[in-house]
């Protein structure tokens, strides 16, 4: 399938899914949504219900970017065979009948390895269909990669957001390298500065540890993303409030009420949790 096509329908099928499950709140709710400033709030009836997360999900920080919420580090994690740091080699433009020559290739001098072995100290990646790379990436620049071994297919993604989702269960034929977990930039983070790797890094390490190094445990990830959501890095903080409403979507144990009580937690995803999870949660238990 052509990868343009692929990463068109993984964001249709994010939007979708996210708005017909409720589960695309975003995380910075603009003020006219937050209506209700009294603890106690009104039931929201179906429209209004409706209303709320279409303007939410216009908000998503990743809407905004281009980007799907497959993008985050959270799910990037998931799907990862390897997790490696780098520097940007050289860009190469690949042959091809595109009259826009937005084919482009990334070689990749690997330095560490943060999860998983490559085994290899260069790589080459696909960067399609990323618009004008050689403005975004220059040699030399530091990179964070996330990378696969197989080229997942558009309905992988709705089933990853899924916090008991299993990348070993995955039935996908090898790739001969390995390929970005997502098109173009998705998986790719640079690492501008001493602080911002520094914290990047740290954050990814957490996340490995809660998501593929021990057993997930939903209070464990938690504590951990009320952290990263207040974290200086934009990148880690919009990825953890995105990687939290997921968390909160799919939660069977989380104690919700505690969620509305949390200072870190920001008001757009307490009137989501208040107005839609919690609800949610009795209907299905009555």
């Amino acid at each position: 399938m052509n990868r343009r096509i692929v990463l068109l329908s993984i964001l249709f099928s994010t939007a979708t899914a996210l708005l017909g499950q409720g589960a695309g709140c975003d995380i910075n709710a603009p003020e006219e949504l937050v209506r209700w400033k009294s603890p106690v709030r009104p039931s929201l009836n179906s429209q209004e219900r409706s209303r709320m997360l279409i303007h939410l999900n216009k908000s998503l920080p990743y809407q905004q970017k281009g980007r799907p919420v497959m993008g985050s580090i959270g799910q990037s994690v998931k799907l990862c065979d390897w997790i490696i740091t780098g520097t940007v080699a050289v860009l190469q433009k690949r042959n091809t009948d595109d009259p826009d020559q937005r084919h482009v290739t990334m070689g990749i001098n690997v330095e560490s390895n943060l999860f998983g072995e490559l085994g290899a100290s260069r790589i080459e990646v696909d960067l399609y269909p990323m618009e004008q790379p050689e403005k975004v990436y220059l040699a030399g620049d530091k990179i964070l990669v996330f990378l696969a071994n197989a080229d997942y297919g558009v309905s992988v993604y709705p089933w990853a957001f899924s916090l008991d989702f299993d990348k070993e269960k995955l039935s996908f034929p090898a790739t001969e390298s390995p390929v970005l977990v997502l098109d173009g930039n998705l998986s790719i983070i640079k690492l501008d500065d001493p602080i911002v790797a520094e914290q990047t890094l740290a954050a990814v390490d957490r996340y490995v540890t809660i998501l593929r190094r021990e057993k997930r445990d939903e209070d464990k990830i938690y504590a951990v993303l009320r952290e990263l959501v207040m974290s200086p890095i934009m990148r880690v903080r919009e990825d953890a409030r995105s990687d939290l409403v997921l968390l909160l979507r799919h939660s069977k144990e989380l104690n919700l009420t505690n969620v509305l009580s949390d200072d870190n937690i920001d008001e757009g995803i307490k009137d989501y949790t208040r107005q839609i999870l919690i609800p949610d949660r009795e209907g299905r238990r009555q």
